[in-house]
């Protein structure tokens, strides 16, 4: 019976060796699936990053379109209010000219009036001045 027992003894050794080396080669697989879950978390992180600066992406060009449309609401106001200037300036211009063709005209009058006066009715020049 002693063969038996120690043939128990050896197999029991033997199955303690062979779980103790098990447990030794399970090292490198829970350390494989701490990294597998470490890189997985690193992973979501870095989608909720790429998905936040996504948002921001959009939103920065949504502002950049809000702030071309005021532009072009800007330019299109300035040419308008361009056009209208020029037309005031325009109309000021020929106002100017008009009133400057009045007071040409009125001097030539006058002048003829004055050579008449003092050619044909023989007026003296001061007499006119009392008109």
């Amino acid at each position: 019976m002693e063969d038996w027992t120690a043939t128990l003894f050896h197999l029991v050794s033997q199955r303690a060796i062979d779980a103790e080396t098990r447990l030794a080669n399970n090292s490198p697989i829970k350390q494989l699936e701490a990294e597998v879950i470490k890189a997985a978390e690193l992973l979501k992180q870095y989608k909720e990053s790429s998905e936040a600066n996504a948002l921001k992406a959009q939103r920065l060009k949504d502002d950049m379109l809000v702030q071309e449309i005021h532009m072009n609401l800007a330019e299109k106001k300035a040419a308008k209010l361009q056009e209208e200037n020029e037309a005031l300036v325009n109309r000021w211009m020929q106002k100017a000219a008009d009133e400057a063709e009045r007071m040409n005209d009125a001097n030539a009058f006058l002048h003829r009036y004055v050579y008449q006066s003092i050619f044909v009715h023989k007026t003296h020049p001061k007499s006119l001045l009392t008109l």
